[in-house]
């Protein structure tokens, strides 16, 4: 499935609130505010140290300080969580889920970024059981984080859960139908599921959407390669091929399916026209 592309992206919050991250990272976030006037600012001026520190990759530093603000008054919930980014910026990922379930718990199961970037170490860690778990939590909150619900269909199908991962890649979809990879994403989880009826729906649907992804069309044809519905796929090619009609790549394909569907005269005729086009084809001339 095409989800990778997905999982190095940390949570970042969008809106304003007394949580303000640092333009330059969404890994960071600056203290709130502290209980007096005197610990507010020498608590302040330990997290702006830190802050300095972890911006300048010295995150073991940033640490210690992180950890003396949060003793002279510095919100935990901020300590926590950037505690908790310096150390999966570190690579100790078990450090960095303890400290964001301490961010989680102090803000009592309310901080979002918090549950969304433990759900990525759990990732990272191969616990994917929890990190679905995470990721339901934080969807709670954020029901509508489109990234969220493509993150926990990875995770389901990690966990070998296919309807798990369909239904998060459904609600991903709702929210985003004009994201393309979804769409792809989306027909690759009914797939799996030999749904190949609902994949063509989905895959026709997206090219509705974006008649200029002509890529859909020759998907669609894989689609339909793969369930042995040659004149379907054949048709998706040729359609595709209606658009870029000096397209060796798919003029190949529908070659290669002609073949499969006992039809070797026409696709040699295909294949005489790739090699006209594209001498140094030598797949071609080889099939040819």
């Amino acid at each position: 499935m095409i989800f990778g592309k997905f999982l190095n992206v940390f949570y970042g919050l969008q809106k304003r609130s007394k949580f303000c991250l640092l333009p330059t990272s969404y890994f960071l976030l600056l203290f709130s505010l502290a209980t007096s006037a005197f610990a507010a600012q020498s608590s302040y001026d330990l997290m702006e140290r830190a802050n300095a520190l972890y911006r300048e990759g010295k995150f073991k530093q940033a640490i210690t300080l992180y950890r003396k603000a949060e003793s002279r008054g510095a919100d935990p919930v901020a300590t926590s969580f950037n505690i908790a980014n310096s150390y999966y910026q570190s690579g100790m990922y078990p450090e960095a889920a303890a400290s964001y379930r301490k961010a989680v718990d102090f803000s009592n199961g309310a901080f979002s970024p918090a549950l969304f970037n433990m759900a990525s170490v759990y990732f990272r860690l191969r616990q994917y059981p929890e990190c679905v778990a995470a990721y339901h939590r934080a969807l709670k909150l954020e029901p509508e984080n489109v990234s969220g619900w493509l993150y926990l269909g990875e995770a389901y199908s990690k966990t070998g859960d296919a309807v798990g991962a369909l239904r998060a890649i459904e609600k991903a979809y709702q929210f985003d139908k004009d994201d393309i990879s979804i769409v792809y994403q989306l027909s690759e989880a009914n797939i799996a599921l030999n749904d190949f009826d609902r994949a063509v729906s989905v895959i026709r649907e997206g090219y509705a959407a974006h008649p200029d992804e002509v890529d859909f069309l020759v998907y669609l044809g894989d689609v339909y390669r793969l369930n042995k519905k040659y004149e379907e796929s054949a048709g998706a090619y040729r359609e595709a091929l209606g658009v870029r009609p000096d397209d060796t790549a798919t003029m190949y394909k529908l070659a290669d399916v002609l073949a499969e569907d006992n039809k070797p005269f026409v696709a040699m005729d295909v294949l005489n026209n790739i090699v006209n086009i594209k001498p140094d084809f030598t797949d071609a001339a080889i099939f040819l």
